[in-house]
C-alpha cells in the first residue's frame, strides 16, 4: 500500500518535470532544477534583500515558508507580477505596502491569501551567494 502511495504522488508531481520536494530541499538541487513545494508565499521581512538584489520591474520578491505561523524553513523566490489578475502571478503591490496587499493569482485564476497553503513550481536559480526559486506555476490546495 505505501509503495503505490508513493508511487502515485511521484506521477502526479512529475507530469509537469518537477519533483515534490520539502521546502528546506529547494537549494540543495543543481541549477534550473525544477521543483514544486507547499508552503506559504509571503513578502520578505527585510527590504535589505530586495535592494541588494534587484529585481526585474515586472518581478516581486518573496519567500516561501512551510508553516502558516511563518515558522520553518524557507526559500526565497521570485514571482511575476500583474495588474489585471492574470495566473501565476502576484498582484502589484502599490509603493507604500502592508501584508494586506500581497494578492496571488494561482494556475486555475483564483485569487488566494499569503494565509492560504499552495504547491509552487519553478527554477532553482543559483549564484555565488544566493538560491532563488522562480516561480513558474502556483496551485491552490
Amino acid at each position: 500500500m505505501i509503495a503505490m502511495a508513493s508511487a502515485i504522488l511521484f506521477i502526479t508531481s512529475c507530469g509537469d518535470g518537477s519533483v515534490m520536494m520539502p521546502v528546506s530541499e529547494v537549494c540543495r538541487n543543481p541549477e534550473r532544477s525544477r521543483v514544486r513545494v507547499r508552503g506559504y508565499l509571503r513578502l520578505p521581512i527585510s527590504q535589505e534583500l530586495v535592494v541588494r538584489e534587484p529585481v526585474r520591474a515586472e518581478e516581486q520578491r518573496l519567500i516561501i515558508v512551510e508553516k502558516s505561523n511563518g515558522t520553518g524553513a524557507f526559500v526565497s523566490t521570485t514571482a511575476l507580477t500583474t495588474n489585471s489578475a492574470e495566473p501565476n502571478r502576484i498582484g502589484s503591490l502599490p509603493i507604500s505596502y502592508t501584508y494586506d496587499d500581497l494578492h496571488i493569482f494561482t494556475d486555475s485564476g483564483r485569487q488566494v491569501s499569503a494565509d492560504e497553503v499552495v504547491n509552487v513550481t519553478g527554477e532553482v536559480m543559483k549564484t555565488e551567494v544566493r538560491c532563488v526559486l522562480k516561480v513558474t506555476k502556483i496551485e491552490a490546495l
